[in-house]
């Protein structure tokens, strides 16, 4: 049972602290990554940002998702729904800067879990407005 001080939070010792962080050390020593982990040929940088995803169909539709990673190459992707392998277009908002929009191939989707679904994606163009 959660101990929560006058103010409501929650109330955590010492002792509860050093559990977490030994049993968070363990599963990172122990996690190996799967072979497939590491496909760019550029360095990643992490990079969580929103991104707006445009699939071409009779219209383009537009999805939100979240880039977790970007290189020169490619980016990485988390979002709620699958993406068809083949080319899409990426449009990244930049803070007082406006938009980047990146004509980009989706070159794997996968699953994790139930909702959640990664991709990468190797950029081809960059779109001028």
């Amino acid at each position: 049972m959660l101990k929560l001080n006058d103010e409501g939070a929650v109330l955590a010792s010492y002792l509860d602290e050093e559990r977490v962080r030994s049993a968070v050390s363990r599963l990172l020593s122990s996690y190996v990554p799967p072979p497939d982990a590491e496909l760019r040929d550029s360095a990643r940088s992490p990079f969580f940002a929103p991104v707006s995803l445009l699939v071409d169909g009779d219209a383009f539709t537009r999805y939100s998702a979240f880039a977790h990673d970007i290189s020169p190459d490619g980016i990485g992707m988390l979002h709620v729904m699958p993406l068809p392998l083949g080319e899409i277009i990426v449009v990244i908002c930049r803070p007082n800067a406006g938009t980047l929009s990146l004509r980009t191939q989706i070159t794997w989707c996968k699953s994790y879990g139930e909702v959640w679904y990664r991709s990468g994606g190797r950029f081809l163009a960059a779109i001028e407005a």
